[in-house]
């Protein structure tokens, strides 16, 4: 969520250090799993980041999908059917944050996860995420029937009454 230790959060201060010329070293714990700390690497990543494996994986047992190559991304993250997406010109990543219920999602056309099986739906429970590739042609995905291009951004209003206030206007919830 958003509050102090919350995912959204961690991905506003990544936010907050790009807006200052700075990158960010995603270091992937134990407890995150590989993928999910992949995923939310790739939703802030603006050219700048990093992302660190686990001290135990070395030449021996590799993760193949350390070698994932989505492309450019095709803009920012955006809120998606109740979880994090973004589009890149070969694949997407979703992050469902933590604290969230499981959600089945469609994905419109197929795409391969890292393990190469072919999906066109996709069950993901709180705090996962997935990494997909682009199944198509050149592997494109899709452009999205509608992006967010204000989520988590700056609101103001010059007014106010009860709970419509200006924060909760491009927070990602349609409440």
């Amino acid at each position: 969520g958003s509050g102090t230790f919350g995912y959204e959060t961690a991905l506003k201060w990544a936010e907050y250090a790009h807006s200052r010329g700075k990158g960010v070293i995603w270091d992937a714990q134990a407890t995150w799993g590989r993928e999910y700390a992949m995923a939310t690497y790739f939703l802030v990543d603006d050219g700048r980041d990093y992302f660190a494996h686990p001290s135990g994986d070395n030449p021996d047992n590799w993760w193949s999908g350390y070698d994932v190559d989505l492309g450019a991304p095709l803009g920012q993250r955006y809120s998606w059917n109740g979880v994090f997406r973004r589009d890149f010109e070969r694949g997407i990543v979703l992050v469902n944050q933590p604290g969230e219920p499981t959600k089945t999602l469609s994905l419109g056309s197929d795409f391969k996860t890292l393990a190469g099986t072919t999906v066109s739906s996709v069950t993901l429970p709180g705090r996962e995420g997935l990494v997909l590739l682009g199944s198509g042609a050149g592997g494109a995905t899709p452009e999205p029937s509608s992006v967010d291009k204000a989520l988590g951004k700056p609101a103001t209003s010059s007014s106010t009454g009860g709970s419509y206030l200006a924060q909760y206007a491009n927070d990602g919830n349609s409440n």
